[in-house]
């Protein structure tokens, strides 16, 4: 029963070893030579180049502008004023006059009067004064105004249009063009080199390496075949399986 799994074993061994080296047709890994790109190295590098800056410059340029000149003009307006004129005339007018005129009059005053008085208690008379108010007829001046009628001359103003022509100086502004030069300031871009650093990709020579062969296999028993030429995963594992039992 042993022989019989040790024989399975070693025909898939076999099976395997039969397989291509390259992965590429299972859809494995690429080999170094499809994956690996050129090597290169990044370095830096000084260049120079055309940069532009913008520079604030002056120049002259000729322009119209307008300028206000004042002079002197006598003028003349004619107005219409009116004019006062005075005239005298006759006017009826009534005036009144004071007219003096004695009449009676009432007047009410107030006057002190003896008073005798009993004392209920002791039965004496005392004599005190009091006041009264007492009404009585007085002459007196008054004045009457009486209206009289008479004529006088008195002076009377009216207004007379007229046409007065004056004169008056005023002062005219005008506008004028005139051409004068003007400093004015514009922008200009002007070009100029400078160095920078500029990062470049150098490619570079690949250094062969040498890889180690695989060391060869020691056979685990004389009757295994497990090293034929060269150690595999199937062979590792039969010649795992092989130590593991002893030699029949």
């Amino acid at each position: 029963m042993k022989k019989f799994l040790l024989s399975v074993v070693f025909v898939a061994i076999a099976g395997l070893a039969m397989l291509p080296a390259d992965a590429k047709a299972f859809g494995g890994r690429k080999s170094c030579k499809d994956s690996c790109a050129q090597p290169c190295e990044m370095t830096w590098e000084d260049r120079k180049v055309t940069c532009y800056k913008t520079v604030t410059k002056e120049k002259e340029v000729e322009v119209t502008v307008c300028k206000p000149e004042y002079r002197d003009e006598v003028r003349k307006y004619t107005t219409t004023v009116c004019v006062p004129v005075w005239t005298e005339q006759k006017k009826t007018c009534t005036t009144y006059k004071r007219v003096a005129k004695e009449v009676e009059r009432e007047v009410t005053k107030c006057v002190r009067v003896p008073v005798t008085t009993c004392d209920p208690c002791t039965g004496r008379t005392r004599t005190c004064c009091q006041r009264q108010m007492v009404t009585e007829k007085v002459k007196c001046t008054v004045y009457e105004c009486v209206p009289e009628t008479k004529e006088v001359t008195v002076k009377v103003c009216s207004y007379k249009k007229e046409e007065k022509t004056t004169e008056c100086k005023v002062r005219v502004c005008e506008m004028k063009q005139v051409k004068e030069k003007r400093k004015v300031q514009y922008c200009e871009s002007v070009p100029y080199e400078t160095t920078i650093k500029v990062c470049v990709r150098k490619p570079v020579e690949a250094k062969k390496v040498e890889v180690a062969k695989p060391a060869e296999c020691k056979p685990a028993c004389e009757k295994t075949a497990c090293c034929e030429k060269k150690c595999g995963r199937g062979l590792n594992l039969g010649s795992r399986l092989s130590s593991r039992k002893s030699c029949s």
